[in-house]
């Protein structure tokens, strides 16, 4: 192998190795998927259904906070995020910066466990970042397995408050998630056989 080629399959390896750890999530947050729908009030005084999604928080956490580059952000579950519970939040992948938090739940006023504590199911209260009064409540399920990765599901019931013209809102929605972290095992490495005798080749 001549040097050229030598330089070229370190920086691949390099390379790979730092979009694979770049990429994995953070331990202590889950991305989620997140739907709810909404009712309020329109100008013609009538009751309208609004839908609410992973996009449509990105888009407005963007909005709101001047960011106009949306492909790197996302919406996870931030175990311990606040104090008192946990969070649900908009951040850049790339960089891990909290871009907004959209929803607190926190004050667990119930929890259930299994036995063996693998298994919990939480009331707890939701908080909006823009509101220090509570806003709705949540039920959240989060099942632990024998690695310790946890997967989560949740219902919320909450309201948005008045805001200038715009009518209140009272929705309902849920979020769920697959296991925390991702695996570097699942990264496919080139295949050394094509690069034998690396260390006994010319300069």
């Amino acid at each position: 192998m001549n040097t050229i080629n030598r330089l070229i399959f370190i920086s691949s390896i390099g390379a790979l190795l730092c979009y694979s750890a770049s990429a994995q999530p953070s331990a202590d947050t889950a991305p989620i998927r997140f739907s709810a729908t909404c009712r309020t009030v329109n100008d013609s005084g009538k009751i309208v259904q609004r839908n609410v999604s992973n996009n449509s928080l990105i888009r407005d956490c963007a909005r709101e906070n001047d960011v106009t580059n949306r492909a790197p952000l996302r919406l996870v579950y931030h175990f311990g995020g606040d104090q008192n519970g946990d969070t649900i939040e908009v951040v850049n992948r790339r960089t891990g910066d909290v871009i907004c938090t959209k929803f607190k739940l926190l004050f667990a006023m119930e929890s259930i466990a299994n036995d063996d504590g693998t298994e919990t199911v939480e009331f707890v209260k939701v908080f909006s970042d823009a509101q220090s009064e509570e806003v709705g409540t949540a039920v959240i399920r989060k099942i632990t397995n024998a690695n310790g990765r946890v997967r989560l599901s949740g219902n919320l019931n909450y309201f948005i408050p008045a805001d200038g013209t715009n009518s209140p809102m009272i929705c309902t929605g849920t979020f769920s998630s697959g296991s925390t972290g991702t695996s570097v095992s699942g990264i496919q490495l080139p295949n050394l056989s094509d690069f034998q005798g690396l260390g006994n080749q010319n300069q």
